[in-house]
């Protein structure tokens, strides 16, 4: 939060099964409320993930495929944007636990997108991965959707590119999020209320009384150099 402008939260538990929790900020600063409640839901869980399968016209024909697999290892993604229907692996090859730095970025066509730079650890493993499925495609997957399934051509290393978010707000933020540990579990807001505290208060008196004081003490200039005639005509 602090990364964007928002002052360290304060988080608590708000209910005795610990399901729920309040954060509360001192200030919003220049971040809007949408934005700040955007980046709340943002999990941050990025997953480079093998395509077994893929692509499939309809959600029907993927489950088929997955059937004729005998096989409980793999899920049925949908590429966002579209209607391609994807079998990829649970197990991922890269998760957001080997991202170095993230940053937003465009594509060649202008676009946002978000460039990433994976740790020495990621890059390896991503390295010999992609060196051993040339031709088939890699999943990239941000919290459970489906951005890219681009096809291997060769080697890759530490840097990777995601692209396909123009239907995404705020790229930046997501970038830093990508940047600090993702949850481990997705979170939902339930209930959003504004407090009020006593500063708050009386700041907003001393305000108003400066203006009460301000116009009072214009008038009575006002009232001095104007002609005493022509106050009293």
């Amino acid at each position: 939060m602090e990364g964007i402008g928002v002052p360290s939260p304060e988080v608590v538990r708000s209910d005795a099964k610990g399901e729920a929790i309040r954060v509360t900020v001192p200030s919003l600063g220049e971040v809007d409320s949408a934005r700040f409640q955007r980046l709340l839901l943002y999990r941050g869980l990025l997953e480079l993930k093998e395509v077994v399968a893929g692509p499939f016209a309809t959600e029907t024909a993927a489950r088929q495929a997955q059937a004729e697999a005998h096989s409980d290892v793999e899920e049925i993604l949908r590429q966002t944007g579209s209607e391609s229907y994807f079998l990829c692996a649970k197990q991922p090859v890269v998760t957001g636990e080997e991202v170095d730095r993230a940053r937003p970025a465009t594509d060649a066509y202008r676009n946002p997108s978000v460039a990433i730079r994976l740790t020495e650890a990621g890059g390896e493993r991503l390295r010999r991965f992609s060196l051993a499925h040339v031709g088939q495609r890699l999943a990239i997957v941000l919290d459970g959707t489906l951005y890219q399934a681009p096809t291997l051509q060769g080697e890759l290393g530490r840097d990777v590119q995601i692209t396909g978010l123009q239907q995404l707000e705020g790229v930046g933020d997501l970038a830093a999020v990508l940047n600090a540990s993702s949850l481990p579990f997705p979170v939902q807001i339930v209930r959003q209320q504004e407090v009020r505290s006593n500063r708050w208060l009386i700041r907003q008196i001393g305000i108003a009384l400066a203006t009460i004081v301000g116009f009072a003490a214009l008038m009575g200039i006002l009232l001095w150099i104007v002609p005493r005639d022509y106050v009293s005509s």
